[in-house]
């Protein structure tokens, strides 16, 4: 089994040790942190493949946590365990960028399942240092082995919005005003038609997978480590 870095933040020192144990006998690298200043005072919020998130803690709460991830560390995975188990609690932690939310009743042995079944799911991490660079100025590609490809407009269009939303899904529509496109049936098709070309022709120039992945119901998402340089597009292309 891979062996993932993963955070506790837990303010019950009898459950987070019992967590980090726990963990660690699953064959993990774990750390506990009692709370949310502690596990920003680590400095190593990005190398956690997955953290555990109490809501309620002293000081700044899991939610701020989970919304500090989602933007700042788009691939860690997010459990939250909490005893706050109504359906609006529930919908405030997925909306804050949790991936699964758990009851902290709930047996150790399901947590650590819970954990396996989101790290089977979470995309490889980008080796430290190296990332996508999307070149605005130059309209280029850069990917993490330093192959350069060069973008259409619209490829551009494309790539700069899902990269700005750091992981997160972006609508067909949103893409499609950026790249100056109505958000009609026929559109939406070319849009997918033209993002699996995009995947091809990066696939094709430098023998590396796009990280982009489709959202059902929703549009895409860049799931890797990326960063745009150079000013932002402001006209449309055709």
């Amino acid at each position: 089994m891979t062996q993932h870095r993963i955070a506790v933040i837990e303010d019950d020192s009898t459950l987070r040790e019992d967590l980090v144990d726990y963990l660690d006998l699953q064959g993990h690298a774990v750390v506990g942190f009692a709370t949310a200043e502690d596990f920003h005072a680590s400095g190593h919020q990005h190398e956690f493949a997955l953290a555990v998130l109490d809501i309620v803690l002293p000081g700044e709460s899991g939610l701020k946590v989970a919304e500090w991830l989602r933007v700042h560390s788009p691939r860690t995975g997010i459990i939250i365990l909490t005893s706050l188990g109504s359906s609006a609690d529930q919908v405030r932690g997925l909306k804050a960028g949790a991936d699964t939310y758990l009851a902290k009743n709930a047996p150790l042995d399901v947590i650590a399942a819970n954990c396996e079944s989101l790290l089977r799911r979470l995309p490889p991490a980008t080796p430290a240092g190296e990332a996508w660079q999307l070149d605005r100025a130059a309209s280029l590609l850069k990917t993490p082995s330093g192959a350069m490809i060069h973008l259409t407009w619209s490829e551009m269009a494309l790539l700069e919005a899902l990269i700005e939303a750091h992981g997160q899904p972006v609508a067909r529509a949103s893409i499609l005003n950026r790249q100056g496109r109505k958000d009609t049936l026929n559109n939406e098709r070319n849009l997918d038609g033209a993002t699996a070309r995009l995947r091809r022709k990066v696939m094709e120039s430098a023998g590396e997978e796009l990280p982009v992945r489709p959202c059902y119901g929703i549009g895409y998402q860049f799931t890797a480590e990326a960063v745009c340089t150079g000013r932002a597009s402001t006209g449309h292309g055709g």
